[in-house]
């Protein structure tokens, strides 16, 4: 046995050099292979250029190491054809981690619907914009990290037959900047702004553009971050790459390439030529209106639907390749009936559209005249003219020299389906479901003119309930995503048209690689391992890649006699080659767990704590001293003869308080909850005092009782569990997705505590779907192997069934009995239940707070895990209580805290918090659009065509009934459930129950559905009247879609001409461009962090959060639990300082004022000289060299810094002198210091106070004399 890693490559002097990472290897073997060097050889014949090649029995990842193979040697791309988006996703994972980082890239479809005025996705655009670039400017890759070292080009079947822009026109809106050219930056921001870039004030999205003097910040698709380049007049000084966090720059350039951030940007010429020719019959003024958003914006919404009246080029992405690219295509036959099936659902929308909007020339909601499908897309192109002339390899489905190729006409010499494979290739299971190569993507139903309906935003719809077919595709799909497998071959209906070559006869060359997928038993260890001993006699040959190096150790000692390679590494499916002795498994098929994916990269910044914390006008504010006010401004002003920037805060009554910069270390941003409304204070009051010690008090009895319980409980003798068996590592091996570090250590604290001798109480923490319940199982999973009972507690009963079903999955095959009482479940049932547990038949037992009842009997229970305790009644929680002192409890709760409340009240309670999002997550594709019933109508249809179900939140009671009469008036064969809180609570039971049950379509409710549930099949939400919501209500709510491999869905409506209020605009746009978890949900997660401390803390707590502010509420909080712990506190006196000199940030030097805020605050909290040197700097780096007032206002605050640690008490340093005023006497040594290094004369001062002072002529001498005399001071110490 071996194992390897790619980054761990042993060395050893004198010895034999390192073995090439397991990518190579594994490439570099397959080109060895009999099959390949046949295929190759054709390739390398020039008489056979115009003779295509067909390939056949390529099993799970097999055709991903045959395209590496290929590229490896070439300089020239090698293009591939695939169905759809998720079979090219797959295909890129696997190349990606054979050939490296930039060797591959998407060319996606636009991915819109069809003619809605919507610009495409912010991630398909940049890929498509980054591929073009890259094709277009082949010696600047290496300035394009994301095509840096580009060999494979992924097209889908649709982008294939989609316009892009002519190469000329497109190369013209790529801009090359290099270090020491001379550059008139003036025109550089004019270019930049015509190509669609935004100007702001702080770049920190890509599109944006900033300018700052002769510093101009610009994100540029391209790049993972955004780019600095500052000039000299024209010349270009230095270019750098910075952090959109923090602002810092992070690496040098020499050179970069700025694209454009919009595919189609009409130009001047075309611009004028579309205003002198309006349509007939068009209003003037409104198109007027049009052309002039369209000269200002660069584009328009919906413009890809209106290209035929801009009058542009529309070209081929053939025309931006060579004609010596050879073209893989996957599946012919599927490529063309995708296409078919976008063309007729293309067709009806157009139709739709004319007759809708018949009157209006303009295509009512697109501005332009919309074009029609024939005169948008190359529909009447056959494949072969689509793609370029070097060489092509046909690959799958329908392969075979005809002219007409039909699914029965496929087959190959070895007499097998097709599908162009070896009959185990198409691998559909015993039970219909699909085995290697099966495909989510895949699914869809075939119409009796052969055409597919597929998922996905460009995949045709059907009525549902209508009679479908499913086909399989095994070719370049992820071998363990199942979908059924019920193809129907035979049906002449199914003939598809689609000539592939003119030259195409029955000498072109058929080769078969005679790939078969292995076969997976789950999680049967004992079955799997000997499946694999034996497999290891046929083909000797074998590597097991697996996901991480946690994987790999943990199945090497599963797997500790089997003689096979262990390496890291991710390919989608293994595959077996008989014939070659040789095996490629991968780890998450042989435990059937979810592939592991690279994470994408993120197109959404999300908002760091500091723009969490920003003020804006109009936002409460916490003064420590003076209480709650409202910031209204910020204002220069005078103050003690100083010129300097003051925050107006407005408070009760009117009264205005100005709070000079230096002093924003006082000053808080008010958060207190969603719906938290506070009262300003009243200056000069006592109420401000009165309410803060009220407070204090509170929290510290609180804590008080908090860290008594806990020491009282940790003192008990509690059951001392054993280490993990043999059964629990074959548990958690089994996992079907990687552990977040968070969901780790959870699981780890919960170990210890259990295998401690005091009983546990522990609270875990998490957002829903984060991995609570995994924990939770392998808890009770540990309880039960030492014999011991589990009760498990859900607030309501049909919370009782999904754990029920959660749990018995998950522990199905091992020695473990779970059940579940519920009122659902009859009275004889119950009673059958109910007996085994007292005989100790059943190990885990889930349900209400009734299975604590006088008529529940445990023989021997050992663990009580409770879900969301906060929404169980008192009366359950005194009884829970008493089960703390005893047995070991779990507490699970998706309400997140803080975790400077974690660290806070550590001691007083066991906390676990997990608040990394899970690794593998999709995005939410989340739209905000007017209410429209073509919207909804299609929203659910889309999601009823792939099977899955759908939520419509409509949050008033009154109306609930008649919009969904009105929704299944859209959608008439779909079956629609309402469910609202006003409902008797068993017909609420029994209306969420059925459609649990997927007996409904589509679930019309109020905000009931907020939190509770996991419904994996739910992956569309409509949430009317989004405007109307908080935005941790909008994250929550979105939250309940998304919670499988399945793409989700996000429509956030709201009423047509209507005028939305700012805030509600901001937070939709938050939800918008922030879909996912963990990078743009921080302004959620602050108010439902306020939420769960209310929870956590009880209902008191809560209403002293909102009385005070939740950043003011955690300082208390801290405060009070280390008075408590006897940790002595030395508070810090801010030293005094008078001085006359301006210091502050010139508005021409920072001009947002937000962003002046911060930067204040960040002076203001500096406690150190290093902290103020970083301040610096950033300043520098960012807005360019110091002016005087900032010169100032940074040596002010270190001469405050300095002053605080030597025991100064207060500082003057105006015009004249320099003063330090000491709260202490002189030290003999400090004046001997001060005598001997200090240059010119010092005065000392000793009557009273202590006193230090030296005489200056300026401003610039006053300051630099103070910071002489106080680094004396701090020599002499």
């Amino acid at each position: 046995m071996s194992t390897d890693t790619e980054t761990e490559q042993k060395t050893v002097q004198d010895g034999p050099p390192p073995r090439p990472p397991v990518a190579a290897v594994l490439v570099d073997r397959f080109r060895r292979t009999t099959a390949f060097q046949r295929v190759e050889s054709r390739l390398e014949d020039d008489d056979s250029t115009r003779k295509p090649i067909w390939l056949r029995g390529l099993a799970g990842s097999s055709k991903a190491l045959f395209v590496a193979g290929l590229t490896k040697d070439r300089t020239r791309e090698t293009v591939v054809v695939v169905p759809d988006l998720a079979t090219a996703e797959d295909l890129k994972e696997d190349v990606q981690f054979l050939l490296g980082r930039g060797s591959v890239a998407i060319l996606p479809e636009p991915g819109l619907d069809p003619y809605h005025a919507r610009h495409p996705k912010l991630s398909l655009r940049a890929n498509r914009i980054e591929l073009l670039a890259a094709l277009s400017e082949p010696g600047r890759r290496n300035a394009l990290p994301a095509c840096a070292d580009l060999r494979v080009i992924i097209v889908t079947a649709i982008s294939l037959i989609t316009p892009v822009p002519d190469k000329s026109v497109f190369a013209r809106a790529i801009h090359r900047i290099k270090v020491g050219e001379s550059v008139d930056l003036d025109f550089v921001m004019e270019l930049l702004v015509g190509d669609g870039f935004q100007p702001v004030h702080m770049v920190s999205e890509y599109g944006e553009v900033s300018r700052r003097g002769g510093i101009l910040d610009v994100f540029s698709f391209g790049r993972n971050n955004p780019i600095r380049i500052e000039f000299d007049g024209d010349e270009v000084l230095s270019i750098r790459e910075f952090d959109a966090y923090s602002q810092r720059s992070v690496e040098t350039l020499d050179e970069v390439v700025l694209l454009p951030i919009w595919e189609w940007l009409p130009g001047a010429d075309v611009i004028r030529n579309v205003r002198e020719n309006p349509p007939e019959g068009t209003d003037p003024e409104r198109w007027d209106g049009i052309v002039d958003s369209l000269e200002t914006d660069g584009t328009l919404e919906g413009i890809e639907w209106t290209l035929p009246s801009l009058g542009v080029h529309l070209s081929m992405l053939r025309d931006y390749l060579g004609a010596d690219t050879i073209t893989i295509v996957d599946g012919p036959t599927y490529v063309r009936t995708r296409q078919s099936s976008w063309q007729a659902e293309l067709e009806q929308a157009y139709s739709m559209l004319t007759v809708d909007h018949a009157e209006d020339p303009l295509g009512g909601h697109l501005g332009l005249p919309p074009g029609a499908p024939e005169d948008l897309f190359f529909f009447e192109r056959d494949v072969v003219d689509l793609l370029p002339t070097g060489k092509r390899i046909y690959v799958g489905s329908g392969i075979g020299p005809s002219v007409g190729l039909l699914p029965d006409e496929g087959a190959g010499e070895d007499g097998d389906g097709g599908d162009g494979s070896n009959g185990a290739d198409r691998s559909s299971g015993a039970d219909g479901s699909a085995g290697a190569g099966g495909s989510a993507g895949a699914r869809g139903s075939v119409g009796e003119d052969g055409s597919v309906s597929e998922g996905g935003s460009a995949g045709g719809r059907g009525p549902a309930g209508a009679p479908s077919r499913n086909i399989v595709h095994a070719d370049f799909k992820a071998h363990a995503r199942g979908g059924p497998a019920t193809a129907d071959r035979s049906t002449k209906e199914g003939r598809i048209e689609a000539r592939i070559d003119e030259s195409d006869g029955s000498d072109a060359g058929k080769f078969s690689f005679g790939t078969v997928p292995p076969e997976t038993f789950g999680r049967e260890l004992d079955r799997t391992r000997g499946y694999l001993r034996s497999l290891f006699e046929r083909t000797p040959e074998m590597y097991i890649l697996c996901d991480t190096e946690a994987h790999r150790d943990r199945l090497v000692e599963l797997l500790h006699k089997l003689p096979a390679e262990f390496h890291v590494g991710n390919l989608a499916g293994g595959f077996l080659m008989p014939d070659e002795g040789l095996a490629i498994l991968t780890d998450h098929e042989i435990f059937s767990r979810t592939r592991r994916r690279t994470p994408p990269r993120r197109f959404a910044r999300g908002l760091s704590i500091k723009e969490l914390l920003a003020l804006s006008t109009g936002d409460f504010v916490v003064h420590v001293e003076h209480g709650i006010g409202k910031y209204i401004g910020m204002n220069r002003l005078v103050v003690d003869g100083q010129e300097t920037d003051c925050l107006s805060l407005e408070y009760s009554g009117g009264d205005i308080l100005y709070v000079p910069v230096d002093q924003l270390m006082k000053v808080q941003k008010y958060a207190g909850g969603d719906s938290a409304h506070p009262q300003l204070s009243k200056m000069g009051g006592k109420s401000w005092a009165k309410t803060k010690a009220k407070v204090k008090k509170s929290i510290k009895d609180m804590a008080e009782e908090l860290i008594k319980t806990y020491s009282i409980r940790k003192s008990r003798p509690g059951f001392t569990y054993s280490s993990d068996t043999e059964y629990q590592k074959q548990l958690e091996a089994s996992f079907p997705y990687d552990e977040t570090p968070d969901q780790l250590r959870a699981i780890e604290d919960v170990k210890t505590d259990m295998e401690t001798d005091h009983p546990m109480d522990r609270l875990i923490c998490g957002d829903v779907g984060y991995g609570k319940t995994e924990v939770a199982i392998r808890a009770a999973f540990k309880a039960a192997q030492d014999g011991k009972q589990v009760a498990i507690l859900v607030p309501t009963t049909l919370l009782a069934r999904q754990h029920y079903e959660s749990f018995r999955k998950r522990l199905e095959g091992m020695p473990v009995v779970v059940d579940y009482v519920s009122r659902f479940r009859t009275a004889k049932e119950t009673k059958e239940v109910l007996e085994k547990l007292e005989l100790g038949q059943i190990d885990v037992l889930i349900g209400t707070h009734k299975i604590l009842g006088k008529g529940v009997v445990f023989k021997d229970l050992g663990l009580l895990i409770i879900d969301e305790e906060q929404l169980f009644g008192v009366k359950a929680k005194e009884k829970l209580k008493k089960y703390r002192e005893t047995i070991d409890c779990l507490t699970l709760t998706a309400t997140p805290i803080p975790r400077t409340m974690h660290f806070s009240l550590m001691g007083g309670r066991d906390m676990s918090l997990i608040l990394t999002p899970p690794r593998d997550r999709l995005p939410i594709q989340t739209e905000v659009l007017e209410f429209r019933d073509d919207v909804i109508a299609h929203a659910l249809m889309q999601e009823a065509d792939r099977g899955g179900q759908s939520f419509f939140v409509h949050n008033r009671v009154a109306t609930i009934d008649s919009m969904a009469n009105h929704i299944s008036n859209l959608v008439p064969h779909l079956r629609i459930a309402v469910a609202h809180g006003q409902m008797p609570e068993r017909t609420l039971e029994g209306v969420m129950r059925a459609f649990l049950d997927n007996e409904y379509d589509v679930l019309v409710s109020t905000m009931i559905i907020e939190s509770g549930l996991d419904l994996p099949n739910v992956n569309t939400i409509v949430i009317n009247r989004g405007d109307t919501f908080g935005l941790s209500q909008l994250y929550q709510l979105r939250g309940r879609v998304g919670r499988s491999s399945r793409k989700a869905y996000a429509y956030l409506l709201l009423p047509p001409h209507r005028v939305v209020t700012e805030q509600a605009q901001k937070r939709l746009k938050a939800m918008e461009e922030f879909e996912d978890l963990g990078s743009g949900y921080q302004l959620a997660l602050r108010d439902l962090e306020i939420r769960g401390a209310g929870d956590l803390l009880g209902s008191q707590q809560s209403g002293f959060i909102i009385s005070v502010g939740f950043e003011l509420y955690c300082s208390l909080l801290e405060e009070a639990v280390r008075e408590l712990k006897g940790i002595q506190t030395e508070e810090v006196r801010e030293p005094k300082m008078v001085t006359d000199i301006e210091a502050f940030l010139p508005d021409d030097y920072v001009p947002d004022p937000r962003e002046k805020i911060n930067l204040y605050k960040s002076i203001a909290d500096a406690k150190s000289v290093e902290s103020l040197e970083k301040i610096a700097a950033d300043l520098s780096d960012r807005f360019g060299k110091h002016p005087e007032p900032v010169r100032h206002l940074l040596a002010l605050r270190r001469i405050r810094v300095l002053s605080a640690d030597l025991g100064v008490d207060r500082a003057i340093v105006k015009q004249g002198m320099a003063q330090l005023e000491l709260a202490r006497d002189l030290e003999k040594s400090e004046v001997q210091a001060l005598v001997r290094t200090v240059p010119g004369q010092v005065e000392f001062d000793m009557h009273g106070r202590h006193k230090i002072r030296m005489k200056s002529p300026g401003p610039g001498e006053a300051i630099s004399k103070a910071l002489i005399l106080l680094n004396a001071m701090e020599k002499a110490r």
